[in-house]
């Protein structure tokens, strides 16, 4: 245990700092043991935490803390992050495809990268809210596509608003591939783009299977948009450097955790 720490500033910020160390390598912090293990009440604990939270180094949840997705908000900046990883993730979602699926395809630059990799003899339905999307799909012959409707989200690149909504509900998809900025064994999907919370909970809805594809700094965040508990999801297609004890929890969920 370590002994307990005053307000003195180099004491404060050694604490801190035993706080990210500890969600650095368990994913997670909990008030009540981190103040027993730090020798200091559970209110100075959560002082740390909002000064922390306040700095954008985690994000407060009940009872504790998670980290915080670090993904750039554009569509531009995240589709320059990556390019490797996303390749093979795509390739394994396409690699669940079979011909005749109607699949919902969402935003996002693993699922521009999932059109992208189509091969041009397989005949699927598409159904999706990206726009770069269809245009990856204009040279696959085989497939039908169906852009969703709405008010397009120039950011996110993405059609948001009620009537993507409503269109959603019109569909019974085989397969949902949803993106998602971060995934929490606990505390589920979620994103950073408030306009597509209620398209990816459509998407979810009307998919008989939904697969989320996830980069590394996805796995264990949280962002501050809940999308769904990870109870919704089947399947997670993950970076396989992922931490062993997360992929565990989120199997213990009833997740199917795939890594590439």
């Amino acid at each position: 245990m370590l002994v307990a720490m005053t307000d003195d500033p180099a004491l404060v910020e050694q604490r801190r700092r035993w706080l990210l160390d500890t969600l650095g390598s368990t994913g997670r912090i909990v008030t009540n043991d981190a103040a027993t293990a730090l020798g200091v009440s559970v209110d100075t604990i959560r002082r740390d935490l909002r000064a922390l939270d306040g700095s954008r180094a985690l994000q407060r949840v009940h009872g504790g803390a998670v980290a915080r997705t670090s993904l750039p908000r554009s569509f531009a900046g995240r589709g320059a992050m990556g390019a490797d990883v996303r390749a093979r993730l795509a390739g394994a979602v396409v690699a669940r495809l079979h011909p005749g699926m109607v699949v919902g395809l969402d935003a996002g630059t693993t699922n521009v990268e999932v059109a992208r990799q189509l091969p041009h003899d397989l005949p699927l339905t598409i159904v999706t809210n990206s726009p770069p999307a269809v245009a990856e799909l204009a040279g696959h012959p085989a497939v039908r596509v169906v852009m969703i409707g709405g008010v397009v989200d120039l950011e996110w690149m993405a059609t948001t608003g009620s009537d993507a909504v409503a269109a959603w509900a019109g569909y019974h998809l085989d397969v949902g591939v949803v993106g998602a900025c971060a995934l929490h064994p606990e505390l589920g999907v979620s994103t950073t783009s408030l306009a597509e919370v209620a398209t990816k909970r459509a998407i979810i809805a009307a998919s008989a299977e939904v697969i989320v594809p996830a980069q590394l700094d996805k796995l264990g965040a949280t962002g501050p948009f809940v999308v769904c508990p990870m109870t919704e999801i089947d399947v997670i297609i993950a970076e396989a450097a992922g931490d062993v004890a997360t992929m565990a929890a989120f199997r213990q969920q009833g997740v199917e955790v795939t890594s590439v």
